[in-house]
């Protein structure tokens, strides 16, 4: 993992359940907009025949063959984090992609420690990058028991990229807080979870039943929201949605906090920054991806399922 991505290892926004732990660093309540639209234009869900699909992607997760071509997390990872393809519980056919933990990871300052248990989907490694408008869907059944403690309050169904590197810096994250609220994190830019298009603060998604979740990236910058937009739904229902940048600011981070790649850079010009890190941008297009299991590293038990994923780039 580079010193870049360690330095803003991924974080995810609070929520109001109880700690049970007497040890539990309590986290401060999600501060989610006063009104869940935040923007007169919503985006209306993408119906699957709404545009003529360019090019796809899916997998029912029957077998491993689906990516054979992509980076898939070893398992056990980091000694705690389990994945398989399993028969057990499925929304479709015989098998499902179902991740576990099995204990906790230490926090180590400057490292990301976070259970992962996921296969990537690399479309760099295919085709080519999906542009202009994506839709995605795929089923999720999780059974986290989270908390509102640090490091135990949240858990991620989806991470999206317009890179293909290995380091996995500037992604979007579709994430769950320890209420169950459904909410985009890093957005516009990575640390931050500013849902400036509409968020909301009723809808939870479901523990231990499969639900649905669709998703809508318009990678266009002469859109309706006049920048690259991302949106989610849970069983149909919208349930954040975010203007998004796509490329790394690295002139958001302080002076004083740069990673040594950064030594050297004029302070100015991104392709610079990204060289000098590793960092290979492949413009505003889905690059890669992963659906999974990921959670912070103080959770000691939980599993996740997937099932049924399509990723679909569609006619502008």
């Amino acid at each position: 993992m580079s010193k870049l991505t360690s330095l803003l290892a991924c974080a995810a926004t609070a929520s109001a359940v109880a700690c049970s732990s007497p040890h539990c660093l309590e986290v401060p309540l999600n501060t989610w907009p006063a009104e869940e639209q935040a923007d007169p234009t919503l985006p209306e869900f993408p119906t699957r025949d709404a545009r003529p699909v360019l090019r796809s992607f899916g997998s029912s997760f029957e077998s491993e063959v689906d990516f054979a071509p992509f980076y898939v997390v070893p398992s056990p990872y980091l000694g705690t984090t389990f994945q398989e393809l399993s028969t057990a519980n499925v929304h479709s056919g015989a098998r499902a992609h179902r991740a576990w933990i099995e204990g906790a990871n230490k926090i180590v300052p400057g490292e990301n420690t976070n259970h992962r248990g996921y296969p990537t989907v690399q479309l760099d490694e295919l085709d080519g990058p999906y542009a202009g408008v994506v839709r995605i869907e795929f089923q999720a059944w999780v059974d986290m028991p989270m908390e509102a403690c640090a490091d135990k309050d949240w858990v991620s169904l989806m991470t999206l990229s317009s890179y293909a590197d290995d380091q996995w810096y500037q992604v979007q994250l579709l994430n769950l807080d320890s209420e169950g609220t459904p909410h985009l994190m890093h957005v516009p830019v990575y640390g931050q979870s500013v849902h400036d298009i509409f968020q909301t603060r009723t809808i939870r998604a479901p523990q231990r039943q499969w639900f649905t979740v669709t998703v809508l990236v318009d990678y266009r910058s002469d859109n309706a929201w006049g920048s690259p937009m991302l949106a989610a739904w849970i069983d149909g229902a919208l349930v954040s949605a975010a203007r998004f940048n796509p490329r790394v600011d690295p002139a958001s981070v302080p002076t004083e906090k740069r990673p040594d790649c950064l030594d050297g850079w004029d302070g100015e010009d991104v392709a610079q920054a990204e060289a000098l890190c590793g960092l290979d941008y492949r413009g505003p297009v889905l690059t890669q991806a992963h659906f999974g299991l990921y959670a912070p590293p103080l959770l000691e038990s939980g599993q996740m399922l997937n099932d049924d994923l399509e990723i679909l780039e569609l006619a502008p």
